[in-house]
């Protein structure tokens, strides 16, 4: 079993983020995946500025095929929300669905 974890920043509404889970978060992983919010920090490389914003991070426990389903949801967050990137992270862990 394999745990990712992605941390999807931006100012983002909870209108937006529920239409982004229903429409692409959702078809991808419909076995389930936990949501929390949380405050995340970044310098920006273009100005050196640090930014804070609201973050959720997104666990899901699936197969080994996880990275490969989450690419197009990472790809369609960056995109929808004008995301330069999503921080991901996988690990393998011993568990049961």
């Amino acid at each position: 079993m394999v745990e990712l974890n992605a941390y999807l920043g931006g100012n983002v509404s909870e209108a937006d983020w529920q239409r982004f889970q229903t429409q692409i978060l959702t078809p991808a992983f419909p076995e389930g995946m936990t949501v929390a919010w949380a405050r995340g920090q970044w310098r920006n490389p273009d100005n050196g500025r640090q930014v804070r914003e609201a973050t959720r991070v997104l666990t899901i426990l699936a197969g080994e095929d996880t990275r490969d389903r989450f690419n197009p949801v990472e790809n369609a967050y960056r995109e929808r929300f004008r995301q330069r990137s999503v921080l991901v992270t996988t690990r393998r862990v011993c568990g049961s669905l």
